[in-house]
């Protein structure tokens, strides 16, 4: 029989589990941790075999965790939804997965997820970044748009070259495994670095509704939007960041930048009758043509 030594209230519970209240909650409501109703001792009671064993598993997966980095599939969108469902909740709004479907065969490289290497399944985190256009972000970042709206017709694809304004339309993380956001945001670094520079980021838009949107905003010092409101957001590469991430990858731009520029470019200027190209005596083209054909 269970005695009142077995149940503790919810700020011992905390403590034990050394979490704040929003998170011992949120185990409550998973059912992960009993709970019971106490009169001698007023209110409600958690059962501190529940809360010991719990904290006993997190300390576990606080240890570093090796992960894979991917970007997503159509089959890993139910993984996907799932967690989403796991940490907002059933009463949470979410696009119909068909729409995520949509969003994938328009442009398949906005989302990009961190899963466990022999359990592609179990996805840690992910993080979408949608290319919009200027009028559909304003109507997201002032409120006219839900983003469990956008169309695939006002999604952008990366067939045009140019510079595109990103959307972070969602990063999640499960509970003690944020440190995978950051493979994470190396594989976006990455696809921006290969692309430059045919295809830039003008600004990167973003609104801080959960606690990894405001980890992203705080890790990357985005800027407030106040014409917005409170929780709009954005970064532009183009000014200085102190963020170490930013800067190293801004870096890794320029000395790509810096190495194309000491390139020689080998076009020919003129084509002769034969398709072959020749160049201008004493222009810097000529001679760098010539070097290479002696």
């Amino acid at each position: 029989m269970a005695t009142n030594s077995d149940f503790v209230t919810s700020k011992e519970g905390e403590l034990l589990l050394r979490v704040k209240r929003q998170m011992f909650f949120y185990y409550v409501k998973k059912g992960r941790i009993r709970k019971q109703e106490s009169e001698k001792r007023g209110g409600t009671l958690y059962n501190r075999a529940d809360i010991l064993q719990l904290r006993n598993e997190l300390q576990r997966e606080e240890e570093p965790t090796a992960v894979n980095v991917d970007w997503m599939a159509i089959s890993d969108l139910p993984a996907i939804l799932a967690l989403d469902i796991e940490l907002y909740g059933e009463d949470e709004p979410l696009a119909d997965i068909s729409l995520y479907q949509a969003w994938w065969k328009k442009n398949p490289r906005t989302t990009i997820v961190a899963f466990e290497p022999s359990n592609r399944g179990r996805i840690l985190a992910q993080c979408c970044l949608l290319p919009l256009t200027m009028e559909t972000l304003d109507r997201v970042l002032s409120g006219n748009l839900n983003e469990a709206e956008i169309s695939a017709a006002e999604l952008e694809s990366y067939q045009r070259k140019g510079k595109f304004n990103l959307l972070v339309e969602s990063v999640i993380a499960r509970p003690n495994h944020r440190e995978a956001l950051g493979p994470v945001l190396q594989g976006f670094a990455n696809f921006w670095y290969e692309q430059w520079p045919e295809r830039q980021i003008e600004r990167i838009y973003g609104r801080a509704v959960s606690k990894e949107g405001e980890y992203l905003i705080r890790k990357l010092y985005f800027s407030p939007l106040y014409q917005y409101g409170e929780k709009a957001f954005v970064l532009d590469p183009k000014f200085n960041n102190p963020s170490r991430f930013i800067k190293s990858w801004k870096e890794k731009i320029a000395n790509k930048q810096h190495r194309e520029r000491l390139t020689p470019t080998l076009t020919p200027t003129e084509v002769d009758e034969d398709g072959q190209g020749k160049t201008k005596e004493g222009t810097r083209e000529g001679k760098i043509m010539a070097r290479t054909r002696s």
